[in-house]
């Protein structure tokens, strides 16, 4: 029989859909950058976004540090409508999915996010963040996935042990983190995977 009592779910790609490629045609239809000189800086970008995802820097602190990557002008405002054209449509039957695990298991997220994101989180998707008892965002717990820091703040959070977790997440990196623990994990690939995964974990879902 199952030891999980919470089931911890990942957001971007597992509730729902994101696509970084309408944050860079964004910024080139906003500049005179072509693709290939945005591309040579990506990774200097998403180091700065991994400390945008562990609070360490505001989101003036992040559009300042874009604009001078790339030579932008863009102002606060600009960065985050442009930051959050990442999100698009939730997943297939995730809305199903949820209120059926919600009355055996207490259901949480676990999500590498910012302030800029995670304000814009319920103007798209308040149907599906009401149905998680607590929302773990890595810029409030100040560490990010795949580190162990954010996953031990959820186990005690709820006083529990690893074994009673599943966590869901798209990344391979973060899912073997979180079974390096001593959680179950599965990498989301779609809705209809995610559910025959959980069946094979023993997890209580009716299809």
């Amino acid at each position: 029989m199952s030891k999980v009592k919470l089931i911890l779910f990942d957001l971007g790609n597992v509730v729902f859909h994101v696509n970084f490629e309408k944050v860079k045609q964004a910024i080139l239809d906003q500049s005179d950058l072509t693709r290939k000189e945005l591309d040579s800086k990506w990774e200097a970008f998403e180091k700065l976004n991994h400390r945008f995802e562990r609070g360490e820097i505001s989101t003036a602190e992040m559009t300042s540090a874009v604009n001078d990557l790339w030579s932008l002008d863009l102002s606060e405002s600009e960065f985050r409508e442009v930051w959050n054209l990442i999100y698009e449509e939730a997943l297939e039957n995730i809305d199903r999915i949820l209120s059926i695990l919600r009355l055996h298991y207490k259901l949480a997220v676990l999500s590498n996010t910012n302030e800029a994101h995670a304000s814009f989180f319920p103007k798209l998707f308040t149907p599906q963040l009401q149905q998680f008892d607590k929302l773990f965002y890595s810029h409030e717990l100040r560490s990010r996935k795949p580190e162990p820091a954010c996953f031990q703040q959820v186990l005690d959070h709820y006083k529990m042990l690893p074994e009673n977790v599943c966590f869901l997440d798209d990344r391979k990196e973060n899912v073997e983190a979180a079974q390096a623990m001593g959680m179950a994990a599965i990498q989301v690939r779609d809705s209809k995977q995610m559910v025959q995964d959980l069946k094979k974990l023993g997890i209580l879902i009716v299809w």
